[in-house]
């Protein structure tokens, strides 16, 4: 009896999965935002591929969802008006906590 060693094809699709979000973080940097049905038809995918790869890097937070696409997640802008929060009203902040 000859056994056959099966190569799993998931490495493949994962390899896919992370060139596809790739691009798609590149064509964000590019352009700034980006729709689901842009991409989709750009990619030649699904537009619930679309979806779940925009989710994925959102949940990385590499991205910002909107309805219909995404844009660059800007971190620096939200810590900056955090900081700038913190820094305003502090007597009361103080007297409150």
């Amino acid at each position: 009896m000859k056994i056959i060693k099966q190569q799993t094809i998931t490495t493949t699709k994962e390899l896919f999965l992370e060139e596809r979000r790739q691009k798609i973080l590149q064509l964000i940097e590019q352009e700034g935002r980006v729709s689901v049905v842009g991409l989709s038809q750009q990619l030649d995918v699904s537009e619930v591929t679309i979806r779940t790869d925009l989710q994925a890097l959102a949940d990385h937070h590499l991205i910002i969802r909107t309805h219909g696409g995404a844009i660059l997640a800007d971190r620096g802008k939200y810590d900056l008006a955090l900081t700038r929060r913190q820094q305003q009203q502090i007597q009361e902040k103080n007297r409150i906590g």
